[in-house]
């Protein structure tokens, strides 16, 4: 859809891609906003040319899909798959270049996040374990357990500051890089769907 307003509720779609049969399981913008990737139960990904509307390439990869989100650079997107496998793929060449296999046996990837800055990544595996990971070394730097409990959504803030983890005990902020806890708030019993700051990083929505 494009320039819908309040009320356009019954607008047609501008375009239509059918990419993946089975379904689409999770939709990554490009930081370009030009392009978009989506990620398939069909276990295959797709690049897709917004303003065009159609699919540029169409990718297998390894099993069906759970989670997409393109690296802020825009040449890495991250894929978390329903067997609990994260793998980054280079965009330009369609090639995996790094495989996490962490929260693999625990159920679908959940959620995957990076951070602004482009160092960090964090994976939400099925079984509610949050992991942090250092994109230079990849390696696990960190297990966030919020309130001691497993996590249901997670967000990095605008300035890579922050990373936020929130499940059934509670939502934690925590700073980037020492991996603390700054700031605690008891959950409601049922985890969160989804965490979203704001761009001035002074709100957190769940």
């Amino acid at each position: 859809w494009r320039g819908l307003d309040a009320g356009d509720g019954d607008a047609p779609p501008a375009a239509t891609v059918p990419v993946h049969g089975p379904g689409v399981v999770d939709l990554a913008l490009h930081p370009t906003h030009g392009a978009a990737a989506t990620a398939g139960a069909d276990g295959t990904f797709c690049l897709v040319d917004i303003a065009a509307g159609r699919c540029l390439s169409r990718t297998a990869a390894g099993g069906p899909l759970s989670a997409a989100r393109f690296h802020p650079d825009g040449l890495i997107l991250c894929l978390g798959d329903r067997a609990g496998v994260v793998r980054l793929w280079d965009v330009k060449s369609l090639t995996n270049a790094a495989s996490f296999e962490d929260h693999a046996g625990g159920g679908p990837v959940a959620g995957v996040a990076f951070s602004e800055s482009g160092y960090h990544l964090c994976t939400l595996g099925g079984s509610g374990e949050a992991k942090v990971w250092d994109l230079r070394k990849l390696k696990a730097l960190e297990t966030l357990q919020p309130g001691g409990g497993p996590a249901t959504a997670i967000a990095f803030d605008p300035s890579a500051r922050f990373l936020a983890a929130a499940g059934p005990s509670a939502l934690c902020v925590h700073a980037a890089k020492s991996w603390a806890v700054l700031r605690q708030v008891p959950g409601s019993g049922k985890g969160p769907g989804s965490l979203c700051f704001a761009p001035d990083c002074r709100q957190l929505v769940a």
